[in-house]
């Protein structure tokens, strides 16, 4: 049970963050589908998704603490340049 994570919490998460389903599974690395059969429930994840997820997750907690992730200015852009601005917050090529 060790790799189980709470994809509830995560759409609270995904919700804040004012991204897509679609946005927030590409920065988990799996596909839309993947992500949407994974909400509502806790999932234990495979070993080789978990790392990758869990450091995420952690990442975008981290862009909200610090407040490198202010909603004023968030709310302000489309959801695109929300998407770009986040995937360069967090290092990834656009």
């Amino acid at each position: 049970m060790a790799n189980v994570v709470d994809f509830e919490k995560v759409e609270v998460l995904r919700k804040r963050m004012l991204i897509t389903k679609s946005q927030m599974a590409d920065l988990l690395g799996v596909t839309r589908q993947t992500y949407h059969n994974w909400i509502g429930r806790p999932v234990s994840l495979r070993t080789k998704n978990h790392g990758h997820v869990r450091d995420r997750l952690r990442d975008l907690l981290n862009l909200i603490a610090d407040d490198t992730w202010s909603l004023p200015e968030v709310v302000e852009l489309s959801s695109e340049e929300r998407f770009a601005k986040l995937k360069e917050l967090l290092g990834d090529e656009t």
